[in-house]
């Protein structure tokens, strides 16, 4: 073989020894890119599930929320206050007032007749921004007073 033929063919495998090269780590690289495809689509079935799951829960959800809320319009919610000789009387319409995150129920002329707690204040933010209701001095003795909260 000539000079020429054999470094042709010197050129010839360290060429082919490089695209063999290339094309294993291509295929090394396929074979990473199959396996965090394989991940991806495993993850996705399993947010797709909790998504099912999350949207299943809250429908649940949904319908207890309803129901209690038809059961607050039709009942009302009634708060038992400590009577410390306020102003009011029966039949009187109080106020609900949100001060420092707590809300207070308020008499007409201002007189703060009790503070809520706090954990309470979820369900009275919800029925106050999203429905009409009013507050009422139902019953009344020199002891206590029952105010009910009735959604309109």
């Amino acid at each position: 073989m000539s000079e020429k033929d054999e470094l042709l063919s010197k050129f010839t495998n360290k060429y082919n020894d490089l695209k063999n090269k290339e094309i294993s780590d291509l295929n090394n690289k396929n074979r990473e890119l199959q396996v965090k495809i394989q991940k991806g689509l495993e993850r996705f079935n399993e947010l797709m599930c909790l998504q099912k799951k999350i949207k299943e829960e809250e429908e649940e959800a949904n319908i207890s929320l309803n129901s209690l809320l038809r059961i607050v319009e039709s009942r009302g919610i009634i708060f038992k206050i400590h009577n410390k000789n306020f102003q009011v009387k029966e039949w009187d319409h109080l106020n609900i007032e949100k001060v420092n995150n707590l809300y207070r129920i308020i008499s007409k002329k201002g007189e703060s007749l009790d503070t809520l707690a706090s954990k309470y204040n979820d369900a009275l933010d919800y029925i106050i921004n999203n429905y009409s209701y009013s507050i009422v001095i139902i019953r009344m003795d020199s002891y206590s007073i029952k105010a009910q909260l009735r959604i309109i």
